[in-house]
C-alpha cells in the first residue's frame, strides 16, 4: 500500500510541475498581448469577462494582436 501512496504522489507531483510550467507560458503570452484593437484603437483591458469577446489571434509572421468586439461584428456584417 506504501508504494501505492508514492507513485501517487510522485504523478501528482509531476503533473503540478507541468501544469506550473504551461501556466507560465500562458503568463508570458498575456504580457505580450497588445493594450489596444488593431483596427480602431479602442483600449483592451486584460481582466473581467469583457475580455472574453475580444479575438486575439497569434502568428509567427505578424505577431500578436487583438481585435474588439465592434470591429468583429463590423468584419462579419462586410462578409
Amino acid at each position: 500500500m506504501p508504494d501505492n501512496r508514492q507513485q501517487r504522489r510522485k504523478k501528482l507531483k509531476i503533473l503540478k510541475k507541468q501544469l506550473k510550467s504551461r501556466m507560465d507560458k500562458v503568463r508570458e503570452v498575456m504580457s505580450q498581448l497588445p493594450e489596444t484593437c488593431i483596427r480602431c484603437d479602442e483600449t483592451f483591458t486584460k481582466e473581467g469577462k469583457k475580455c472574453l469577446d475580444w479575438k486575439i489571434n497569434v502568428s509567427p509572421s505578424k505577431g500578436i494582436f487583438v481585435t474588439c468586439p465592434d470591429c468583429l461584428k463590423k468584419q462579419s456584417n462586410q462578409s
